[in-house]
């Protein structure tokens, strides 16, 4: 399954299409307001998936935070707390641990799946900006981004280990931004994105 934005005029709308061992099909997706799109996929099996991106009424109205499940038949929406408060709210990263552990994650705000309910989850830091994440079937969740303004911003990767998030900064160097993450186990963690206009690969290895 992969789920993204289709079109490129004034109202992007939401994409998700199927794999059949063979060939992409293009499955009919819930649209909640006028303006919505996916930014990330995720998910479990084949009857286990998850798209999460946001939705808006109009141009001037405030994004919501849009959150799709599917069953190995169709497309549901369900409800999650991050449209709260009413404002500039988006998710561009998803992760699953299990089917009762999913991850979310746009700009500052994190959210969680428990099985039956999406819940907020404290980002761990104050400014940062998250773009990617990875999760491994230990529990471990990996976040990244950025962090800072324009003439002090680094790159964040944030580390979820059961309880809480530890945060790290990357190297210095000019406008680092962290757009994606992959783990193969919790020794091995990759980062990509860019910095300067430059690839920007970071990884952890122990």
């Amino acid at each position: 399954m992969r789920a993204s934005f289709a079109g490129l005029g004034p109202t992007p709308d939401r994409l998700t299409e199927l794999w059949n061992g063979s060939a992409w099909t293009v499955v009919a997706s819930p649209a909640p307001l006028t303006d919505s799109g996916f930014g990330a996929v995720t998910g479990v099996s084949g009857h286990d998936v998850w798209a999460v991106g946001e939705a808006q009424k109009d141009e001037n109205s405030p994004t919501k935070t849009l959150t799709a499940h599917w069953n190995g038949s169709g497309w549901h929406l369900i409800s999650n707390p991050g449209s709260l408060p009413a404002g500039f709210r988006l998710l561009r990263a998803a992760a699953a641990v299990s089917s009762n552990d999913v991850w979310a994650a746009g700009g500052d705000l994190v959210l969680r799946w428990d099985g039956s309910a999406w819940r907020l989850v404290d980002p761990g830091v104050s400014g940062g900006f998250l773009l990617g994440m990875t999760a491994v079937p230990s529990g471990d969740v990996w976040a990244v981004g950025f962090t800072g303004g324009v003439d002090t911003q680094t790159a964040l990767i944030e580390h979820w280990h059961g309880a809480r998030w530890s945060a790290t900064t990357g190297p210095a160097l000019p406008i680092p931004q962290l757009l994606a993450a992959s783990a193969d186990s919790i020794h091995d963690v990759w980062a990509v994105g860019n910095a300067g206009g430059q690839p920007l690969v970071e990884r952890r290895s122990c």
